[in-house]
Order: C-alpha cells, then sequence, then structure tokens
C-alpha cells in the first residue's frame, strides 16, 4: 500500500508486517493498494471524524519527530528493517503514545509454546496472525486453530497459551482503555 502522511516526507510504501501509528488528526492519504494488502487499524478512543481535505496538500513542510497531534507521535515501524531472527520486536508504540498502546511482533518456532499474563480489566490484548499457523488455549477451554489472516482478543483477566504448529509470525497490540485519551 503506498501512502502519504502529513510532515512525513515522499510517499511510501507499506509492506507485509509494516506498521504506522496514525496519530488523531493527522493528514494521510491512501494513494494505492493491492487486492492481497490486509490492513489491522484499531483505533482508541475510536470516536473520531474522518473528513476530505481537498484544501492541504500533503505531504506539506517537514515536521520534526518530536511532532504530536492530539498527544500522539507518528510512527513508521519497518518490519523488514529490524527482523533479525526469532523474538520479540518493539515496534515504538508504547513511547510515541506515552503507554496508551503497546504493539510488538512475536515470532514462533514449530513446537515452540508461549503463555501470556492475564491482563486487567482495563486492557484491550489483541493478537493477528500475520504468517504462519498455531494452537491457542483460553485458560481451560479446548484449544482454537489459528491460521494466517487470523485475529483474537484475550478476554481481561485470562491467560492464554500459544504453541506453534509451522513457523509463525503475531502482531501483538494492547490498548490500556484506562488510559487517559
Amino acid at each position: 500500500m503506498r501512502v502519504v502522511y502529513e510532515g512525513q516526507g515522499d510517499p511510501f510504501v507499506l509492506h507485509p508486517g509494516d506498521l504506522v501509528i496514525q496519530p488523531p488528526g493527522i493528514r494521510h492519504r491512501v494513494l494505492e493498494s493491492s487486492d492481497e494488502m490486509h490492513v489491522v487499524e484499531i483505533g482508541w478512543p475510536a470516536e473520531h471524524a474522518t473528513r476530505p481535505d481537498t484544501d492541504f496538500d500533503l505531504p506539506g513542510p517537514l515536521l520534526t519527530d518530536d511532532h504530536r497531534w492530539g498527544g500522539q507521535r507518528f510512527v513508521r515501524h519497518h518490519e523488514r528493517a529490524v527482523r533479525s531472527g526469532p523474538g520479540s520486536i518493539d515496534t515504538g508504540v508504547g513511547s510515541a503514545t506515552d503507554g496508551l498502546a503497546q504493539a510488538e511482533t512475536v515470532e514462533l518456532t514449530p513446537g515452540s509454546r508461549m503463555a501470556t499474563p492475564k491482563r486487567s480489566a482495563g486492557t484491550f490484548d489483541f493478537w493477528f496472525v500475520d504468517e504462519g499457523r498455531l494452537s491457542m488455549t483460553v485458560g481451560s477451554a479446548a484449544a482454537i486453530d489459528l491460521v494466517e489472516g487470523s485475529s483474537v482478543v484475550v478476554p481481561p483477566g485470562r491467560d492464554a497459551t500459544f504453541t506453534a504448529v509451522a513457523p509463525t509470525r503475531l502482531l501483538h497490540v494492547m490498548v490500556d482503555t484506562s488510559h487517559a485519551a
């Protein structure tokens, strides 16, 4: 997908695994998108107006990295640039949102298991299978198979266990819904 954002320079292409924090109020435009594109969009709070702004030429003047819209900074995370093998990769979302949200990519090798901690009632805990296949259990419930393109929210106060069946890459997003927005 080719996009352009206010103050961020020339249009750029988002590749699989890339992530953008689109702060409230930043002007932006999707210029092109492939039919195979999957976009995972999570907004908190999700109440905002979207309207055309034909009087503003994008990208506009280049802004500093610490510029804020609605208290948040723009972040562009390049998955390909930071992948160095299995593990967890911080995307910079936590610092850009002052702790409102966290996002990471997690890679699992076949047969590996990962347990999630129980989250508080104010936490939105979202998982998206970007690549691969795994089995998930929540508490003592029966296992659920998750494949590429699947997503799941782990309920507050519950823990989950993921077991990779194939090499798997997950996007994990947590939002503190009690955080002042």
